[in-house]
């Protein structure tokens, strides 16, 4: 936990399901069990690095937004070079749609991304690091419903 003024920030460091056990609802037990433990302590904010092996397509369906728009193009790119141009445009219409209403932007919804065909495989080999604000009455209601 880190304090930031009046705000209450979690850092999820590491949440790792072995291969033999995922896709059997572990990790959303885990999360939901968090959640209550955050909301208790007046959590504002999850912070983390969506990594390892499917961290950030997993992140991503849990509606974590980007905050590094580094981290973003880098995605951006990949996309580029792996899917057939029909698929991309969309990818690339999400992009220029979020940057061109907030340039600089620290709140890229992945999980927009997430829903289009294509960018399972493109996120889950991807690293960005990433919040999800508890504060946001619909984020919450969405991650409680991802989780539960």
């Amino acid at each position: 936990m880190t304090h930031y003024g009046n705000e209450i920030v979690a850092e999820l460091d590491y949440l790792r399901i072995p291969a033999m056990e995922r896709k059997k609802g572990i990790s959303k037990i885990l999360l939901n069990l968090n959640l209550q433990q955050y909301e208790v302590m007046g959590v504002s904010k999850i912070k983390l690095e969506a990594a390892l092996s499917n961290g950030g397509l997993v992140w991503a369906k849990a509606f974590f937004v980007a905050t590094e728009p580094e981290d973003v193009k880098i995605i951006l790119v990949k996309a580029e070079n792996e899917l057939s141009a029909e698929q991309f445009k969309f990818v690339k219409r999400v992009y220029d749609n979020y940057y061109n209403q907030n340039p600089g932007g620290k709140a890229f919804p992945m999980s927009k991304w997430s829903q289009l065909a294509g960018m399972d495989q493109i996120l889950q080999g991807s690293r960005w690091y990433g919040e999800l604000d508890l504060s946001n009455s619909d984020i919450l209601t969405k991650f409680k419903n991802y989780v539960a």
